[in-house]
């Protein structure tokens, strides 16, 4: 079981806790939400950033459970793009807790990064 804080332009969005079998719960629920709205998963993702950005880093409706999966479910299958830690952060959720700051470039709000922390990082040092 992991522990996912999950942060917006350095602002706690919210905190997760699941393990393998809820990752492959968000990942069937996100994928069917994507295919029965006629689009990609990281679409519906970039989608929902884009949507809590011009709601000033906050989620846009009064429940946001729904909002919250598809959050969680893009940074899980986000790339760790570590050498020695090969694939999706999903793959690690057993053995790490991480944070996520998902950081809007203030020159384009339609353009962002991840910043993780915690268990690993992308550049290798823990």
């Amino acid at each position: 079981m992991s522990i996912l804080n999950i942060a917006f332009n350095g602002k706690e969005l919210f905190d997760w806790e699941g393990d393998n079998a809820a990752v492959a719960s968000l990942d069937q629920e996100v994928r069917g939400m994507a295919k029965r709205g006629n689009t990609d998963p990281m679409v519906l993702w970039q989608s929902e950033l884009l949507h809590i950005v011009k709601n000033d880093g906050r989620f846009f409706t009064p429940n946001p459970q729904v909002e919250m999966m598809i959050v969680i479910w893009g940074l899980l299958m986000g790339e760790t793009r570590h050498p020695d830690h090969p694939g999706v952060f999903a793959d690690y959720i057993d053995l790490w807790n991480f944070d996520f700051d998902i950081l809007i470039d203030p020159d384009d709000s339609e353009r962002f990064t991840i910043d993780v922390k915690g268990g690993f990082t992308a550049e290798g040092t823990a």
